[in-house]
C-alpha cells in the first residue's frame, strides 16, 4: 500500500502509451507477470521489473477479504517488507484503506492516486505510515483495481521515493499497459489458490483444481485437459472437441476465445483484456468463464508443454458463488426495482416467468426493469449480464 501525499490533481493520458516502453520490455515484463501466474514464488520479480517501469520503490498485490475485513494474500517487490502488512499491529491500516477505496465504482484497470481516495489524510495518522512509510521516505502512491466483489478486492499498488517525485501522466499511461496482463495473472493465480504449476506433476496438479484446464497449441489443437474439462467437454454444454480442436458452444465466444489464443501465440504483449472473463454460453443461460494464459514464450511456462500455445481456465458457475448485486447496482446506477431483476438472472432463473412469478410482478414490468438494466450496463442479453457481472469481479469464488 502507498502512502497519501497532498497533491490532488488528476493525471492526464498521455497518449502516446506505445512510445512510453521498448516492446523488447514491455514483452519481457509482461512474461515475468505470467511466469508469476505459473509460480506464485516469481510475484517478487515481477513486482520488481515494473518497480523499475514505474520508478517506484516498493510495488504490490494485495488480495483482500472483504467479507472479513482482513488481507487474504499480499506479494511484495521486497519480500522483506511482508511482515510489516502481516503485522498486526499494522492491520488496521490496510483494513482502512481497503475501506476507502472505490472498489465498486473505479474502472477496472484504470489507475487512481491515493489522494483522489475519500479520507485519504486520515491515513497520515497511521501508526503504519508514521513507524514505517515516513522512515522510508515512501511518498507518492498509484492503485489500480484488479479484481472486485462483495467478498474479494484485489489491488496493485506503486509507491514511490520522495526522491523521484509524483507520478506523471505518463506513468499513468504505463501502468495501462500493465493493468490488463496484471488482472489476468491475478485471477488465474488466485484461482489456483497461488498453487504453482510444476512440469513433473502437471496433470496431477491440474486434476485436483476444481475449474476446467484446457492446454491447447495453435489453432486451438487440445494438448491436456484436467478431470474437470473433460467432463465439460463431455457434457457438450459450454465447450466442445472438434476433431481435437477446443471450441464454444456460443459462437461470440468462440471467435473471442479463439483470436485470444492466436494472439497469445504470436504476441502476448498485445494481448490486454483479450481472453479474460471470456463468456461461454449454456442452454441454461449460466455462462462460464475462460481465462487466456499464454504458454508459447517464458523459459518457464514452455517448460510446462513445449508446444502448448496457452492454458484456457474455465470458472464455471458450479465451481463459484454468485457475487455480491451491490457491486453491480452501485456501478451502473440500478434501481432496487432493476437490482432485483438483475439478481434473479445473476441467479440463474429459468425465464423471465419465472422471474416475475418469484417477485410477483408482470411480465411487463420485468422486462421494462431487464431493458433499463441492458441499456445501463451496454448488454443485449441475459448471458451477457451475467458475463459482465463477473468480468468486474474476477477472483469472485
Amino acid at each position: 500500500m502507498g502512502i497519501p501525499t497532498k497533491r490532488g490533481a488528476q493525471m492526464e493520458h498521455s497518449g502516446h502509451d506505445t512510445q512510453l516502453i521498448a516492446p523488447e520490455r514491455l514483452s519481457t515484463v509482461v512474461g515475468a507477470i505470467y511466469d508469476a501466474a505459473i509460480d506464485p514464488q516469481l510475484w517478487p520479480e515481477a513486482l520488481r521489473h515494473l518497480c523499475v517501469d514505474l520508478r517506484c520503490v516498493l510495488s504490490a498485490i494485495y488480495l483482500f477479504d472483504a467479507e472479513n475485513s482482513c488481507l487474504r494474500h499480499v506479494k511484495l517487490s521486497d519480500p522483506a517488507l511482508e511482515w510489516t502488512v502481516r503485522n498486526k499491529e499494522y492491520a488496521d491500516t490496510f483494513v482502512d484503506f481497503l475501506r476507502v477505496m472505490p472498489t465498486a465504482t473505479q474502472p477496472i484497470d484504470e489507475p487512481l492516486l491515493s489522494t483522489q481516495l475519500p479520507s485519504h489524510g486520515s491515513l497520515f495518522d497511521s501508526r503504519y505510515f508514521r513507524e514505517i512509510s515516513l522512515p522510508q521516505g515512501h511518498h507518492d502512491s498509484m492503485h489500480v483495481v484488479l479484481a472486485r466483489s462483495g467478498r474479494r478486492c484485489g489491488l496493485f499498488s506503486a509507491t514511490r521515493h520522495k526522491s523521484v517525485g509524483f507520478f506523471t501522466g505518463d506513468d499513468f499511461a504505463i501502468m495501462r499497459l500493465f493493468a490488463p496482463h496484471l488482472r489476468r495473472a491475478v485471477t488465474i493465480s488466485d484461482l489456483m489458490e497461488l498453487r504453482a504449476l510444476e512440469t513433473e506433476a502437471l496433470s496431477a496438479t491440474l486434476d485436483r483444481l476444481a475449474m476446467g484446464v484446457v492446454v491447447v497449441a495453435d489453432k486451438n489443437r487440445i494438448l491436456h485437459a484436467n478431470e474437470a474439462a473433460r467432463h465439460m467437454l463431455a457434457n457438450g454444454g459450454r465447450i466442445v472437441s472438434r476433431r481435437g480442436r477446443l471450441a464454444a458452444r456460443d459462437s461470440a465466444a468462440e471467435v473471442e476465445l479463439t483470436q485470444a489464443i492466436a494472439l497469445a501465440g504470436v504476441d502476448e504483449a498485445a494481448l490486454g483484456g483479450a481472453g479474460i472473463g471470456v463468456a461461454l454460453g449454456s442452454p441454461d443461460d449460466q455462462p462460464a468463464l475462460a481465462h487466456v494464459l499464454p504458454l508459447a514464450r517464458g523459459e518457464l511456462r514452455t517448460r510446462l508443454m513445449p508446444r502448448a500455445t496457452a492454458a484456457v481456465f474455465i470458472n464455471s458457475p458450479e465451481s463459484r458463488p454468485q457475487p455480491d448485486l451491490r457491486t453491480l447496482a452501485q456501478a451502473y446506477g440500478l434501481t432496487p426495482a432493476e437490482a432485483r431483476v438483475a439478481e434473479r438472472v445473476l441467479v440463474g432463473a429459468a425465464n423471465l416467468g419465472e422471474v416475475a412469478a418469484s417477485l410477483d410482478v408482470s411480465l411487463a414490468t420485468v422486462k421494462t426493469h431487464l431493458s433499463q438494466v441492458f441499456a445501463k450496463t451496454g448488454v443485449s442479453r441475459q448471458a451477457d449480464l451475467v458475463a459482465l457481472m463477473h468480468r468486474i469481479t474476477p477472483s469472485s469464488r
